[in-house]
């Protein structure tokens, strides 16, 4: 099986952003022994024809772009082969036309940090570019090893210590600012109530900045308030409380989320027949299954719009919870905004609004091995794509 699955995670990046993972410059040349069955004789590359190969772990991205003249009835096809050392070639999957320019697609099944050789022929019987032949190098991505600390920076939920030891350990923040590359900073188990923390700097390829839970501990990173709410009844089942701050996006009622209403008039009826809030501004209000007073209800409002902010490069998030963050604009556990070369790995999240998020030029970034979970098998599927919301705009 392989180590690194495929993970829907939300991206917000420009159209314009083309940023390779990894990109292997190519010397286009002649093949040399042997051609592929359907040419005899391989034909010596043109200048207008060109190759690109982006390896992540286990696959990688193959390009083939041609002329604008090369193939004007546009019949030419490709085919691609690959193979490590002196192995035999392996037929790979063609690549697909995506413009009169250019072909794309992918070998998969490669294994990390390998050197493969990638031969491709383009075959159009009669036309110009028939059995033209080309190789070039590109190495997949090595598996990401997590050094030993240069040093380490302990912190607590009650941490107040200028040490930062294990006997005297300091805030979360202390720890963070104090960290530099190849440090890290060590979270004991606890509850931290905190959020929209920005990290202050990055680490290095050689020596990443490494936040991580003690081993055998479990530290947990909440972004629910943690006060007490009082409750009024306002009728029709639906009670009413304020928030510490508004544009609250998340709230539970004894560990199931309660889905986000619009309006007033559709909480009021349940529209989607399932409990659920409504907030404006700082007024909350709620409406529970069977009416339930929600003062008799583990209530959780979230407070944080994030955990972190990673605006940088070689940060290694490791064996950390994040739960309950939902505040905001944009509401994520993790936000990695123009960070590159980061990790996230063996660290679980409970419950936000979003799991991790990734913005604009942000690039190899590896989020592997991490639980996500949330509760919300029983909300109806209209109910997260309700019929008007496809609806052109005018249409009745």
């Amino acid at each position: 099986m392989l180590k690194h699955l495929v993970l829907t995670i939300l991206l917000f990046i420009p159209a314009a952003s083309s940023t390779p993972a990894s990109t292997a410059t190519v010397a286009s040349r002649a093949a040399p022994a042997t051609p592929l069955p359907s040419c005899t004789t391989a034909a010596p590359p043109r200048a207008t024809t060109s190759l690109e190969l982006y390896g992540t772990f286990h696959s990688m991205g193959v390009i083939v772009s041609i002329g604008a003249t090369d193939d004007p009835d546009q019949t030419a096809t490709v085919s691609v082969e690959y193979r490590t050392g002196d192995k035999a070639y392996r037929a790979g999957f063609p690549p697909s036309r995506v413009s009169n320019t250019r072909f794309v697609g992918s070998l998969f099944w490669l294994e990390p940090g390998a050197l493969y050789d990638v031969r491709v022929t383009i075959l159009d019987e009669g036309g110009a570019l028939n059995c033209v032949t080309f190789e070039g190098k590109a190495s997949t991505r090595a598996e990401i090893r997590i050094p030993s600390p240069r040093s380490s920076h302990y912190v607590s939920p009650t941490g107040s210590g200028a040490a930062c030891s294990v006997s005297e350990p300091c805030a979360l923040t202390t720890g963070l600012n104090r960290a530099g590359p190849g440090d890290a900073v060590v979270l004991r188990s606890g509850v931290y109530h905190q959020g929209e923390i920005k990290l202050p700097r990055s680490g290095r390829a050689d020596a990443p900045i490494m936040i991580q839970g003690y081993p055998d501990e479990t530290a947990i990173l909440d972004g629910a308030d943690p006060g007490t709410f009082t409750w009024t009844n306002v009728g029709d089942g639906i009670y009413k409380t304020t928030s510490r701050v508004p544009d609250i996006n998340l709230v539970l009622a004894d560990g199931q989320r309660l889905y986000p209403y619009q309006s007033l008039k559709d909480l009021q009826s349940l529209r989607w027949g399932i409990p659920g809030f409504y907030a404006e501004g700082t007024a909350l209000y709620v409406h529970l299954a069977n009416n339930a007073d929600p003062s008799k209800a583990a209530i959780i409002v979230s407070r944080r719009s994030y955990a972190f902010l990673v605006e940088q490069s070689f940060i290694y998030i490791v064996n950390l919870t994040f739960r309950h963050y939902g505040q905001g604009e944009i509401r994520a556990a993790l936000i990695l905004q123009n960070a590159s070369d980061n990790l996230v790995q063996g660290s679980k999240f409970a419950i936000n609004d979003h799991g991790v998020v990734l913005f604009r030029e942000s690039h190899r970034n590896v989020i592997q091995g991490n639980e996500f979970y949330d509760t919300l098998r029983d909300w109806p599927w209209d109910a997260f794509y309700p019929p008007e919301a496809s609806k052109p705009s005018g249409s009745s």
